[in-house]
């Protein structure tokens, strides 16, 4: 894998993570290959096949948060021809259903060089184990304080 590559793929990765905080579709059609290759598994939801489903799930994802915050780190890039691999640790915090949403996520990102261009046509997100241990860790009882 050589250095140029290796860079080039790590801008399209943090064009992507820029989309996703920015929550606009316009940016996210820009990372996107827009092809029936696309794929998407949003932590808890089912394989989204092709460009029109995974572009509706952006949509539903923006539409129903707002202040997305995406740090990421243990960032790893494969890079084999004109296809690369990102995998990255996502700690997420953004507002959904007025709510505030903060996990840690495990992520993979594909991208195929089309046209000189490095375009996502894979991203994968699966809650991190420690995550779901919190969820299920007994939740102590409330105190009432007189």
């Amino acid at each position: 894998m050589s250095e140029r590559d290796r860079n080039a793929v790590l801008e399209a990765n943090a064009a992507f993570y820029e989309a996703f905080e920015s929550g606009r579709i316009e940016n996210m059609e820009r990372v996107w290959a827009g092809s029936e290759l696309d794929r998407c598994i949003h932590p808890g939801w089912p394989i989204l096949s092709g460009w029109p489903s995974v572009r509706q799930s952006w949509l539903g994802i923006f539409n129903g948060s707002s202040n997305i915050h995406i740090e990421i780190e243990e960032v790893e890039v494969l890079v084999s021809g004109d296809l690369a691999f990102v995998t990255c640790v996502e700690t997420f915090e953004a507002v959904a259903g007025g709510q505030p949403v903060n996990a840690s996520v495990a992520a993979t990102n594909l991208f195929q060089r089309r046209g000189g261009q490095w375009r996502m046509i894979h991203h994968h997100g699966s809650p991190l184990a420690r995550e779901m241990q919190r969820e299920r860790a007994p939740k102590p009882p409330a105190r009432t304080v007189h």
